[in-house]
């Protein structure tokens, strides 16, 4: 599945809990001999982690599963009330050296700019579905200010993500 990805020049992985397929992209990153910091590996925390002490605990969790000392990027998958506690435990395992880069994903304009008012450090990344039949255009314009500075990162996010890149 992850390991064929990987053999074919696939560097940037990424995952989430709520995927439930961290533990076999840690597996197939351990067993393809490649250098870890080859691989650039984003996952994001969901609902079972919208606390301080849960987000806390999902980042370890997500670190073990991984088999890795350090996340590159880690997100918050969708805007929980409770996304700034969240973040809080994020800039922690951050400033540790756990995390590489933090950020966001699924926030609109309005919850983006509502989140960056109080969260202390902003999003390195606010990760969105953009394509031709929804380009998000106004909030493409919002995160390429020089004031937010943050990177406006669409990818088409497949779960199932083993169907779309086995060699087979």
């Amino acid at each position: 599945m992850y390991s064929g990805c990987l053999e074919l020049g696939y560097r940037l992985i990424d995952t989430a809990q709520m995927y439930d397929n961290e533990e076999m992209v840690g597996k197939a990153v351990r067993e393809s001999g490649l250098p870890r910091q080859d691989i650039f590996l984003t996952t994001k925390l969901y609902r079972s982690s919208a606390s301080y002490q849960k987000a806390k605990a999902g980042i370890e969790k997500s670190l073990n599963e991984l088999q890795t000392d350090y996340i590159d990027l880690l997100l918050i998958h969708e805007p929980y009330d409770n996304a700034m506690e969240m973040y809080e435990a994020f800039k922690e395992a951050y400033q540790a050296g756990k995390i590489r880069a933090i950020g966001v994903s699924n926030f609109d304009a309005r919850k983006y700019q509502a989140f960056i008012r109080s969260c202390g450090v902003i999003p390195a990344v606010d990760q969105v579905e953009s394509h031709v039949y929804y380009p998000q255009l106004s909030l493409k314009k919002l995160l390429n200010t020089h004031e937010h500075n943050e990177s406006f990162s669409s990818q088409q996010q497949r779960p199932e993500g083993r169907k779309y890149c086995h060699p087979d």
